[in-house]
């Protein structure tokens, strides 16, 4: 028998270090890349894109020589392990090569203001749209298989493909949206994204059949992926010394809109169904637009 509640202890301690590698990566490229904010963004959110999109064929591949639960999170252990001892080492040198002036230097302590940075529109609107991001992408990750296999009869290996459909779009998505900002403005590219994400997760919905539920998951993900880093990066460009907080806020966001529609719809598919419960992704895209849009229009204004 697993023990549940130590599952749940280490999916929260990987949560924890997810979180902290994301808010470091944000504040580092935002001090570091000025110039190419939005590119570096890009790739390091695409980065992360392209371990969700081999996961799923992970899975499915240790699936295939033994199906057990434990093996795929034996694997990502040791993996953990060694990425571990990876980031220690590197930073133990980079420590080790720094004079003994600047390692005793101390940043100017800052506090994190998050409520009063939140009273900004500007600001306040990134929150609403993290948190519909996070509604979307993992609304979709964590339901999408479920309502594949149970709503509409689709098999596990099937399931798993459309999924991947999705995160393929977020890959791609998020390789190469700095590249369309040669001919579209910042606050446009936005609403071209998010547009394309509205329509896709409708698409997907309404699909009951292989090929358009492909289309509208990858379409989805191609929207989806370039959002979030190109909102952050925009208003890093308003503000970039507040890199963490900034980075926090959408993180915070980000995690509300997970936890709501990881819990709302399972509650929601306990009440009626899969099916009819998946309509909280369509509901979270909707939101997602409408904060984006005005957020949009602010970054327009300047």
């Amino acid at each position: 028998m697993p023990n549940w509640p130590g599952l749940l202890v280490i999916v929260f301690i990987v949560g924890v270090l997810s979180s902290c590698k994301i808010t470091i990566g944000h504040t580092i490229i935002a001090q570091l890349y000025v110039e190419k904010r939005f590119a570096m963004m890009g790739t390091m959110d695409f980065m992360f894109s392209l371990g969700t999109l081999v996961a799923s064929f992970y899975v499915s591949l240790i699936f295939l020589w033994q199906a057990n639960w434990r093996l795929p999170l034996h694997f990502l252990a040791g993996l953990w392990v060694i990425l571990a001892l990876f980031t220690f080492l590197s930073v133990r040198n980079a420590n080790a090569k720094l004079p003994v002036e600047k390692q005793q230097e101390s940043a100017p302590k800052q506090t994190l203001a998050f409520a009063t940075i939140v009273r900004q529109p500007v600001f306040l609107l990134l929150a609403v749209a993290s948190f519909g991001y996070g509604a979307v992408e993992f609304g979709t990750v964590n339901w999408f298989v479920s309502y594949a296999q149970q709503g509409l009869g689709f098999d596990g290996d099937a399931a798993r493909l459309l999924l991947a459909g999705f995160t393929g779009g977020m890959a791609l998505s998020r390789l190469t949206f700095a590249y369309f900002l040669r001919w579209f403005s910042v606050h446009r590219l936005m609403v071209v994204l998010v547009t394309m994400l509205l329509a896709g997760a409708i698409i997907a919905k309404l699909g009951d059949t292989f090929v358009p539920i492909m289309l509208g998951n990858f379409l989805l993900g191609l929207g989806l992926g370039g959002l979030f880093p190109l909102i952050l990066s925009a208003a890093m460009n308003i503000d970039s010394e507040k890199g963490p907080l900034l980075s926090g806020i959408t993180i915070l966001g980000n995690a509300m809109g997970v936890q709501l529609v990881s819990l709302g719809t399972g509650a929601w598919a306990g009440i009626a169904s899969i099916e009819v419960a998946y309509w909280a992704v369509p509901m979270a895209a909707v939101l997602l637009w409408s904060a984006t849009w005005f957020y949009s229009r602010i970054i327009k204004q300047g």
